[in-house]
C-alpha cells in the first residue's frame, strides 16, 4: 500500500523529492514511448493505431504527473487549479491535431500550430516554475523570530 502514496495528491512535496519523482516519471514516459514505437513501427510499416496509442500513453503520463504537481502547488502556495495547464499539453500537440484531422477530415492550419506552440511554452514555463519556486512553509518560518 505504501507505493500508492505517490499517486495521492494530498499534502506537500518539496523541490528535491519532486525533482526525483519527475525524473523517474520522465524516464518511464521515455521508456514507454520507446517501447510503443518499437512494437508498432517497423521499417516497412507503421501500425494504423500508433498515433492513438501514443496519445493515450501521453494522457497516462500526465495522469501520473498530476498528483505530484498538485502537491508541489500546495508547497509553493499557489492554487492547485493551475495544474490544468498540464492537461493542455496533450490536446495541443501535433499528434492530437493529426488524429483529429484523420478522423474528421479537418485541415491543420498554421494558426493552430502557432497556438499549440504557445501552449507548449506555457506548459514548460509552469513545470520550470514548479521546479524552482521556494516552499511557502520555509518562507513563513524564516520570517518568524
Amino acid at each position: 500500500m505504501e507505493s500508492w502514496q505517490y499517486l495521492n495528491p494530498e499534502g506537500r512535496l518539496k523541490r528535491r523529492p519532486y525533482f526525483y519523482r519527475f525524473i523517474a516519471l520522465s524516464l518511464l514516459a521515455i521508456l514507454g514511448g520507446y517501447l510503443i514505437r518499437e512494437i508498432l513501427v517497423s521499417d516497412k510499416e507503421i501500425s494504423p493505431y500508433y498515433l492513438e496509442i501514443s496519445f493515450v500513453w501521453s494522457i497516462i503520463v500526465i495522469t501520473l504527473l498530476t498528483p505530484l504537481a498538485i502537491q508541489r502547488c500546495r508547497d509553493i502556495g499557489i492554487s492547485v487549479w493551475w495544474v490544468i495547464i498540464l492537461w493542455l499539453s496533450p490536446f495541443s500537440s501535433l499528434k492530437f491535431y493529426i488524429i483529429v484531422s484523420e478522423y474528421t477530415g479537418l485541415n491543420i492550419s498554421g494558426t493552430a500550430l502557432m497556438v499549440s506552440s504557445f501552449v507548449a511554452l506555457i506548459v514548460v514555463i509552469f513545470v520550470v516554475m514548479l521546479f524552482f519556486s521556494r516552499s511557502t512553509l520555509n518562507a513563513s518560518n524564516q520570517s518568524s523570530p
